[in-house]
């Protein structure tokens, strides 16, 4: 799972690092057409950088927590540190794929999918089952 997480903090600081590559990025999992953008004009383009930026943040701020959490009370096998990491990938995943299918963005619904499994295969190996 640190690996995973590792994966995410790069994630999040890649609105910091290249925010026009993820801007770009960002608008084929949107826009599926990279052209999109050249005519979306630079108010928009600004606005789509800042959000970038502050999701990049809250992604970044997630993962450092979860990379505390992983390495600290989860490898000691803690319940509680166990369901935090369950909770906080659900509390993730349902409201952004919702959305995702909503306006229907199908390639981040795949995405998601993806981050879920990932999550899931190591949560279930690792499921307690017993207090701690």
């Amino acid at each position: 799972m640190t690996v995973l997480i590792a994966a995410m903090l790069a994630m999040g600081l890649a609105p910091f690092l290249a925010p026009e590559l993820v801007l770009r990025g960002m608008s084929l999992l949107v826009f599926v057409n990279p052209d999109v953008l050249g005519r979306l004009g630079a108010p928009v383009l600004g606005y789509l950088l800042f959000v970038h930026a502050v999701i990049g943040a809250i992604m970044t701020g997630w993962a450092a927590l979860l990379l505390l959490v992983v390495r600290g009370p989860y490898a000691r096998g803690s319940r509680s540190a166990w369901r935090a990491i369950a909770l906080s990938v659900l509390a993730w995943f349902v409201p952004g794929t919702l959305l995702s299918l909503w306006a229907g963005v199908w390639l981040n619904v795949s995405v998601n999918l993806l981050f879920l499994a990932l999550f899931a295969v190591p949560l279930a190996a690792t499921r307690p089952t017993r207090a701690r």
